[in-house]
């Protein structure tokens, strides 16, 4: 008999039978350690079978496929509108996307469970599956990281496969109000910020309309060095400069509607057609009625009108956009409303991490999916209409002395709950494997060494994404010389020779791309790479500007007699340094590449 324990909180715990733990994640010696005077088990992670994590990945692409569809003339009718299936997954496709892979993977877990386990007794908060209602895209993706949300996700779907009522549900009395609190002061003063911003675009883009309606070219949210390189980049294009309006406030000014909802609930269990005995799929149905944003349904007409008014003196040709595509909701609107009239989306690359593996995540997916033109950092993928242009941002090379003794170890984040399928962050063995080789690194690199750790900043640049890393790694890593560091990496890759990335990201490509000697070290065990690019990797293996061996890295970091810099300019180092960089990290000049490419598709 087995205890399900859903909280890292103990009042969720059972000390009379084995607890199967299933909280937030963290490292196993840590699990043990804070619960030791339970009976423990700590289950295996049905993905850490990445054969099965393929496999279900490509099962829930074609569900998003099948179902935006059904959704797509679930939505027309109920709206009563005529939009095409590309401006529905511009709008809906990003928060779809995501909502099926959380239910997948949350449905396979607990299936998985209890199968393998007796199960005899669960925790729960006293939440109700009426509780997950939202906004928006984005008030989900700030939910959906939380113990909470997945609280309510997991025993809901527990009850429902626990058919046979062997399992004992006590419910404990949860308080979350300081919780609520907090979260509505940020929001505040994001609120306050967009408000300025809306209220200096209006009037700015207001005084220049005439100009602005001949423009054929609006630049949303793309990276350039800074404002005046988009005034360039305007002006190139023979593009009056305006002010962009990005994350301007989406209305929310109804609320949850019964009524409207238990139409919508209706239309989409007779439209989708799901498959009977298919627990996912009656999942995808039955949430949807609670989980789909308001600004979707309740608030959709509200929001387009507001979208078309706001964005009302612009009228291109083309769309240029890197970012807001994903969760600034009256951008969207706006776009799904101009792509219909024949304007053409062009979508910039977004992450360094893009091709470089063999799974897939949604962001790739979906930004092939809704735009007329790609513009990657180097790659190339058959059937679609990609073109490369530049890095956006790379960092400043400096030459001036450097501190020979300092080696700084950049990181990734790890152990968060599972929302996409990229392999970087995943909870299990993923993080274990991840967090362990961080360690070696650190440690058998020699102590007269001076490490600095840079930590991935979440939202808040003082706390970290994911498992929090600091406090573990203060433990494990021996040499006391070292620094816990926040972001801020390219103010500090310019003062060693010796930069150990220890991931395929941003960060790396920006660092390789603007020629600072860097080493990266990759473990392929749960983050299998790209088998289309295996000669770029192997040249880079072959050349040791990669590593997939502790030591060998180590060895390199810890070999005074040979300089990194020499090593660095190098025939063959600079040889596989290009190759990598032609392929993920292209050093043409984005600003002239881009305007190039931008003006021969009008």
């Amino acid at each position: 008999m087995s205890h399900l324990a859903l909280s890292s909180n103990k009042e969720f715990w059972n000390k009379s039978c084995k607890n199967i733990y299933l909280g937030p994640w963290m490292m196993r010696d840590i699990l043990k350690d804070n619960f030791s005077e339970y009976d423990l088990i700590i289950p295996d992670w049905h993905w850490d079978n990445l054969d099965k994590f393929y496999k279900d990945s490509l099962n829930v692409w074609k569900s998003y496929e099948k179902f935006i569809i059904k959704l797509a003339e679930v939505l027309n009718e109920l709206h009563d509108v005529n939009w095409n299936l590309k401006a529905w997954k511009i709008l809906v496709g990003p928060w779809f996307r995501r909502y099926l892979s959380i239910l997948y993977e949350r449905n396979e877990t607990i299936n998985n469970l209890y199968k393998s386990y007796d199960l005899r007794s669960c925790t729960i908060k006293n939440f109700s599956i009426t509780d997950l209602q939202f906004k928006d895209f984005d008030e989900f993706s700030a939910k959906y990281h939380e113990e909470d949300f997945n609280n309510i996700i997991y025993s809901f779907i527990l009850k429902k496969v626990d058919k046979e009522k062997k399992i004992s549900f006590k419910e404990f009395n949860y308080e979350t109000q300081k919780n609520i609190n907090k979260y509505k002061k940020n929001k505040d003063f994001v609120l306050k910020k967009i408000f300025k911003n809306f209220f200096l675009s209006k009037n700015l883009n207001f005084l220049t309309s005439f100009f602005l309606k001949k423009n054929d070219y609006y630049f949303q949210k793309i990276y350039l060095k800074n404002r005046f390189e988009l005034i360039k980049l305007n002006l190139k294009l023979k593009n009056f400069p305006y002010h962009r309006l990005i994350n301007s406030k989406s209305e929310d000014e109804k609320k949850f509607d019964e009524i409207l909802r238990s139409k919508f609930y209706e239309k989409v269990k007779k439209n989708f057609g799901i498959e009977k005995g298919n627990l996912y799929e009656e999942l995808i149905v039955n949430l949807i009625y609670h989980m789909f944003p308001r600004c979707y349904l309740e608030n959709f007409k509200i929001n387009n009108k507001k979208a078309q008014n706001i964005f009302k003196h612009f009228n291109p040709k083309i769309i240029i956009d890197s970012a807001s595509y994903h969760k600034d909701e009256l951008f969207k609107f706006w776009v799904a409303e101009k792509i219909q009239k024949g304007t053409k989306l062009v979508l910039l690359q977004h992450g360094g991490y893009y091709e470089n593996f063999k799974f897939k995540d949604d962001f790739l997916g979906h930004e092939l999916d809704i735009a007329d033109k790609y513009l990657s950092w180097g790659w190339h993928k058959k059937s679609f209409n990609i073109s490369s242009v530049g890095i956006p941002i790379n960092f400043k090379k400096k030459f001036f002395r450097k501190e020979n003794n300092i080696v700084n170890i950049i990181l990734r984040t790890s152990g968060d709950y599972f929302v996409n399928f990229s392999t970087q962050g995943n909870p299990s063995k993923n993080s274990e494997t991840y967090i362990n080789n961080v360690i070696n690194i650190a440690n058998n690199i020699n102590k007269d060494k001076e490490l600095r750790i840079f930590l991935h900043p979440s939202s808040n640049q003082n706390e970290e994404r994911g498992y929090p890393l600091r406090p573990y790694l203060k433990k494990k890593i021996i040499n006391k010389n070292t620094e816990f560091l926040q972001g801020k990496i390219s103010e500090h890759v310019n003062y060693t020779d010796m930069n150990i990335f220890t991931y395929l990201g941003t960060p790396y490509n920006q660092t390789i791309s603007s020629d600072i000697p860097c080493l990266i070290y990759h473990d392929e065990t749960y983050e299998p790479l790209n088998e289309d690019y295996r000669q770029v990797y192997n040249s880079m293996i072959d050349s040791k500007l990669m590593y997939n061996n502790v030591i060998s890295l180590t060895n390199k970091i810890n070999n005074d007699n040979e300089s990194i810099y020499n090593w660095w300019n190098q025939k063959d180092t600079v040889i596989s340094k290009n190759l990598f960089c032609k392929n993920f990290a292209s050093k043409e000049k984005n600003k002239d590449k881009l305007s190039e490419i931008i003006a021969n598709m009008t």
